[in-house]
């Protein structure tokens, strides 16, 4: 059980991507992908634009490779993905696919 969790502490800090934020508290928005394929780089591109030009600013952007670290997927019970989580305002809304429905997306996250 200890190597599992060394293994998925490295991938954490080998993920290219691990967090953005304006270094401004705020909203916390996880994307669990499955390894970097079409689907995960689009959904990926999509989140990054829209913490960038629609959420308050603040919003922090975390990506989780879960080939590289599985046990993440129970934080919240990740079933498919890509999967957007917004965490920290009382419960978690989550929305599957790679995010290119901006008004979907937006009214998924209560905005």
């Amino acid at each position: 059980m200890r190597e599992a969790h060394a293994r998925a502490r490295d991938a954490r800090q080998r993920l290219d991507v691990v967090s953005e934020s304006t270094g401004i508290a705020g909203p916390c928005l996880r994307l669990y992908i499955a390894g970097r394929t079409t689907l995960a780089n689009r959904a990926i591109a999509n989140a990054r634009a829209l913490v960038r030009d629609h959420l308050p600013e603040g919003t922090s952007l975390e990506i989780v490779d879960l080939e590289d670290d599985p046990i993440r997927a129970d934080e919240h019970r990740v079933l498919a993905t890509p999967m957007l989580v917004q965490i920290g305002d009382g419960r978690a809304r989550s929305i599957v696919g790679d995010l290119s429905d901006l008004t979907g997306a937006l009214s998924g996250l209560g905005y």
